[in-house]
């Protein structure tokens, strides 16, 4: 009985290398900028936790790959003054630094990579 399900053959090496630097090139041009938002969520903690709202953007930061920033916080007028809440500031503080750390260690990871295929 025939094989229904021909096994297609293996990608040359050729084929192999230009999918890898095409994702690589992708990578690179996916971290060209980057985007780190803060979200919260309402949590309803009388008797049985239940979420009680959906999540909702509360900060965010734009970072382009050449350094220009965009940061939107929020803030507050309740003391007549503008104050971003210190803890929102903190926590997404917190999260744009290890945003920032994790991309430029998957950057030089490509670049090793790139520098091993020569």
């Amino acid at each position: 009985m025939p094989d229904n399900n021909p096994v297609e053959p293996a990608p040359s090496p050729e084929i192999s290398i230009k999918r890898v630097l095409q994702s690589i090139a992708d990578q690179i041009n996916d971290g060209s900028s980057l985007t780190v938002e803060t979200k919260v969520q309402v949590l309803n903690a009388s008797g049985a936790v239940r979420v009680a709202g959906e999540q909702v953007a509360v900060a965010r930061t734009d970072i382009s790959i050449d350094g220009d920033r965009v940061v939107i916080v929020p803030v507050l007028l309740d003391t007549g003054e503008f104050r971003v809440p210190e803890a929102v500031y903190q926590l997404h503080e917190r999260h744009v630094t290890e945003a920032i750390a994790y991309r430029k260690e998957i950057l030089a990871t490509l670049v090793e990579f790139v520098r091993g295929r020569r």
